[in-house]
């Protein structure tokens, strides 16, 4: 009799543990509401990106919290980290994630708190699996990093209160489901990210932290056309300095 309770619990634990995995659902709801002081940075943060009032700061928003790179193999992208202000400006840094619950995500550092603003990094899957990650001072340089190009999406780390958070492109995976991250743009074109570094509701503005999508694969040319484009929206972000 012993031997049977002790199988049954044992059994009953191998089933409820699965149950704390829940699958990840690729879409946030939006758009997420903002304050007006809250509407009224991110529109001047896109205004640096895309022009004066081209793009709404929230009826633009998109709903995409992570996503998947098709095509043939090889693949990648280029990532700027076009503007970073606020309390922890030294200290967050930016990543790329992937997974397929909420048991099962893998991190991987793209820039440090000690990258410059306008800090390039090129992101190239030479397998579906295996990422590697090129740039300068700022850029965790390395191969071979375990994330998976079909379900992948971006984060935030940042040490609120002397303690180290995570915050995610995908709300599921923040804290009570809140958004941390905006996004505007579409696939083919410049895609602006803009994060919050710390925990809502207690947050200021999204922006804190802003990376930039330039292009897939950018050329030499494209990667020149950039450096070029980039001086007038550099001087804009020094005028603006740290919060």
């Amino acid at each position: 009799m012993t031997k049977r309770l002790v199988l049954v619990a044992v059994l009953l634990a191998i089933a409820a543990g699965p149950a704390f995995a829940v699958p990840l659902n690729p879409l946030n709801v939006r758009p997420w509401n903002m304050t007006t002081e809250e509407a009224n940075y991110v529109r001047f943060v896109l205004g640096d990106i895309y022009g004066y009032d081209v793009v709404d700061p929230i009826t633009n928003q998109q709903a995409t919290g992570m996503w998947s790179l098709t095509g043939d193999s090889p693949a990648g992208m280029g990532l700027v980290l076009t503007n970073q202000v606020g309390s922890y400006v030294n200290d967050v840094a930016f990543g790329i994630w992937s997974g397929t619950n909420t048991d099962a995500i893998n991190r991987v550092q793209i820039f440090s708190g000690a990258a410059a603003p306008f800090t390039y990094a090129e992101l190239n899957w030479a397998s579906p699996n295996s990422l590697s990650i090129a740039g300068g001072d700022g850029v965790n340089v390395g191969s071979d990093f375990n994330i998976d190009r079909y379900n992948y999406g971006f984060y935030i780390t940042t040490p609120v209160g002397g303690t180290v958070h995570n915050h995610y492109s995908l709300d599921q995976l923040n804290h009570s489901g809140d958004a941390q991250m905006v996004w505007y743009g579409d696939p083919g074109s410049t895609r602006a990210f803009l994060f919050e570094d710390v925990d809502a509701p207690n947050r200021d503005s999204f922006g804190n932290l802003t990376v930039t999508e330039v292009a897939p694969n950018p050329e030499p040319a494209s990667l020149l056309l950039l450096g070029t484009g980039m001086v007038g929206l550099a001087s804009a972000v020094r005028r603006r300095g740290k919060k």
